[in-house]
């Protein structure tokens, strides 16, 4: 169990932001109101995780497309983690592409893969780093159910792993979580918490 003290260091939206929590080992979900500012929140873990996490390993899938490397071949983009990343496994992000039927669109650029394609390859250089932490916000969006299941499932694997993942349809991922924490707006004040 990891536990995560932020009292007023940072503000969503001009309101300041308290997060009392602990991650513990397993799947938790990160559910609140849209635009309570969950996704500030995730590139706020990302951006100051040394200082949150120490000497944890991190890693992160944010719900955007692919930048700046999406006029890369996939292929050429694991290529250069596998160089550029310790402890990044190019043989499993190989084999999990395999098996979503995959393999064939790591010649094209990423540029020209549709919403979902991109987010199961996003999903696959996540999955194959070697981490302690991940945290994914919106990993579900653009998912037919099949990949939904597939990246849930994959996540399960990693029980003695911690992973945060931010989604609004909590109803497609309940079943998978082992723990949930909310995050709410309370009188001007951004509160994360069980």
């Amino acid at each position: 169990m990891v536990d995560i003290k932020l009292e007023k260091i940072f503000q969503i939206h001009g309101s300041p932001v308290s997060a009392h929590f602990s991650l513990k080992k397993g799947i938790t979900i990160l559910t609140g109101e849209n635009g309570v500012g969950k996704s500030t929140f995730f590139h706020y873990l990302k951006n100051h995780r040394a200082q949150i996490f120490g000497n944890f390993t991190c890693a992160f899938m944010d719900q955007f497309p692919l930048a700046p490397l999406s006029e890369l071949r996939g292929k050429d983009i694991i290529n250069i983690l596998q160089q550029d990343l310790q402890g990044f496994d190019a043989a499993f992000a190989h084999k999990f592409l395999d098996e979503a039927r995959m393999t064939k669109l790591l010649e094209n650029t990423v540029e020209s893969y549709s919403g979902g394609e991109n987010q199961m390859f996003k999903f696959a250089l996540l999955i194959s780093q070697k981490a302690q932490f991940y945290f994914l916000d919106e990993p579900l969006q653009y998912l037919d159910n099949q990949n939904i299941i597939k990246l849930l499932t994959e996540l399960r694997k990693r029980d003695n792993k911690y992973i945060l993942i931010i989604e609004h349809r909590k109803e497609k991922i309940e079943e998978y979580t082992d723990h949930s924490l909310t995050m709410k707006n309370i009188n001007n004040s951004i509160m994360i918490g069980i």
